[in-house]
């Protein structure tokens, strides 16, 4: 009996020890999850701004001055 107790706290610590390393990497997932997602909006403000200063700049000087 005093094995079979030995032998479930160990599967019981190893399932907890799995657990944590699941919660662990949840946790990171979630993190560059949302890292990558202010990435790709910061990449498409970029693009967006290079697109208006692209205009701008193919735009003649003549509808600068007053």
């Amino acid at each position: 009996m005093k094995r079979l107790e030995r032998d479930h706290q160990k599967a019981k610590k190893r399932a907890d020890q799995f657990q944590k390393e699941k919660d662990t990497a949840k946790s990171e997932l979630n993190k560059m999850t949302s890292l990558k997602d202010k990435l790709e909006k910061l990449s498409r403000d970029t693009s967006t701004e290079n697109r208006k200063l692209r205009v701008l700049i193919n735009l003649p000087l003549s509808m600068f001055r007053r």
